[in-house]
């Protein structure tokens, strides 16, 4: 995945959990690894990791570059393509 205009990427990853890509972080901020921190916690709260937009932290909310399904996921948001 290219991100040169979003430099400073991190991933959130979890088994049979949604994996979120988050670009833009500016390392020099210290709120950045704070609220990333504060993420990775409201994260474990689901068990397919997933989270509506304002369910994530507010510095986050425009940095998400992707999210990616878990695979053979039986979450209800996801559409089966046969």
């Amino acid at each position: 995945m290219s991100n040169c205009s979003r430099a400073c990427v991190l991933a959130l990853a979890s088994d049979n959990s949604f994996i979120y890509m988050i670009g833009n972080i500016d390392p020099n901020k210290p709120e950045y690894l704070t609220t990333f921190m504060n993420l990775i916690l409201i994260y474990r709260l689901k068990p397919d990791g997933f989270r509506h937009w304002r369910e994530r932290p507010d510095l986050l909310r425009s940095n998400i570059v992707g999210r990616f399904q878990p695979k053979n996921s039986l979450s209800s948001i996801i559409t089966k393509i046969y």
